[in-house]
């Protein structure tokens, strides 16, 4: 039984032994070729044998006119395994994004890149101008989101981000300057480390109080009370800034895919929007121009009709009038019925006079030739009688028009 018979039974009757047969031909071939594929992998090799096997039960009706599936199947392995090798790329990249951003955000890395920037970083700041100084300190050392700064700075959110990240890489241009180099991502972690930072507990109130009561100096208790509560505190937030780097570098990544993906979905959606309107509106141009030139088919048509009925109608009317005019010159010349005749005989004669000599008619047989024509005469041709058509047809009997 043949490849083709086989698939027919299955697609048709549904036929275990009939796929477990052609699996049986062919598992060896689909095995091998997928291990080649994925170099030598036994376990991927045999999960792309199952999935390509499943494509073709799924897809049975459809092959059902192959007299053999090798060539299909062997492709259908490659296709698959291909599939199967750009996933475990993709799988693996992602392992090792997840791995740098480990890295990134773990405490020891934290600490040796806050140690170099640490006496430098005031004064790269300093270097930058007023508006990218106030964007990083408004983001990083304040914790403010992209809305607020944008509000606070007088721009869209959009043109707030893009600032943060050119002043972002101008710090690092400029920390490059001092022998420090870190991808910018690198140093929006350090940054954000350093704004999660908080102020010691109460020194808010101590400062405003100081400020109201004239600048005095503190007490030596309230400096000591004030030094104990920094360690403190800063024990207390380092669990919280290690996960508030982490969330700090992911949305910076992801806010700019989404960003790139959301541009990118727009400009798909208009140029998507524009050609069906485009289109809405040449479909309707189209029907609108369809409707006008069936109304002026119709319009054309009715008016070839009514002056096909008008022509119709004055030609009849024609007709009455030259037969009515006919009619009443004779009655007012009765004298013009015997010319009529006698011009009919005069025509007969001059008309077969050589016919008469050529067959040598006597008088008589003239004679009787031509009173059986003029019996049979029906019309006659008349010109310069006025009121009378040219053609006029005339009754035999009485030599008046006939209708």
């Amino acid at each position: 039984m043949d490849d083709a018979e086989l698939l027919r039974r299955y697609a048709e009757e549904k036929s275990e032994a009939a796929f477990a047969e052609l699996v049986g031909r062919y598992v060896n071939l689909v095995y091998h070729a997928a291990l080649r594929q994925v170099g030598g992998d036994a376990p991927g090799a045999e999960d792309i044998t199952q999935t390509v096997f499943t494509i073709l039960a799924r897809k049975a009706r459809l092959l059902g006119d192959r007299p053999t599936l090798a060539g299909w199947l062997f492709t259908a392995t490659r296709n698959v395994a291909r599939d199967a090798r750009r996933t475990e790329q993709r799988r693996r990249a992602r392992e090792r994004e997840a791995q740098a951003m480990n890295d990134l955000i773990s405490p020891s890395a934290l600490e040796a890149d806050w140690n170099r920037l640490h006496p430098v970083i005031d004064d790269v700041l300093a270097d930058l101008n007023d508006g990218d100084r106030e964007a990083v300190l408004l983001r990083f050392f304040h914790g403010r989101p992209y809305a607020e700064i944008a509000a606070i700075l007088r721009l869209t959110e959009d043109a707030a981000r893009m600032r943060v990240d050119r002043a972002l890489d101008k710090l690092r241009a400029l920390l490059g300057r001092h022998g420090i180099t870190s991808t910018s991502a690198a140093l929006a972690v350090a940054l954000a480390e350093q704004g999660a930072l908080a102020a010691p507990a109460g020194l808010a109130a101590s400062v405003t109080g100081a400020a109201l009561a004239g600048g005095g100096p503190a007490t030596a208790i309230g400096m000591l009370a004030f030094m104990s509560t920094t360690k403190v505190v800063s024990s207390l937030c380092a669990t919280a800034v290690i996960l508030a780097l982490a969330t700090a570098v992911y949305e910076v990544r992801a806010d700019r895919r989404a960003e790139a993906a959301l541009a990118a979905t727009q400009q798909r959606h208009e140029a998507l929007k524009k050609r069906v309107q485009d289109e809405l509106q040449r479909a309707l141009a189209a029907d609108q121009e369809v409707a006008a030139l069936r109304q002026s088919v119709d319009q054309a048509r009715a008016a070839q009709a009514a002056e096909r009925e008008r022509v119709a109608q004055a030609a009849a009317q024609a007709e009455a009038e030259a037969i009515a005019a006919g009619n009443a010159f004779l009655t007012a010349h009765p004298e013009l019925k015997q010319l009529l005749n006698d011009a009919r005989k005069a025509m007969t004669s001059a008309t077969h006079y050589a016919l008469y000599r050529e067959l040598g008619l006597t008088e008589a047989q003239i004679a009787e030739f031509e009173e059986l024509a003029n019996s049979n005469v029906q019309a006659l041709r008349i010109d310069g009688i006025p009121g009378v058509r040219p053609a006029m047809v005339l009754n035999s009997g009485t030599g008046l028009p006939t209708d």
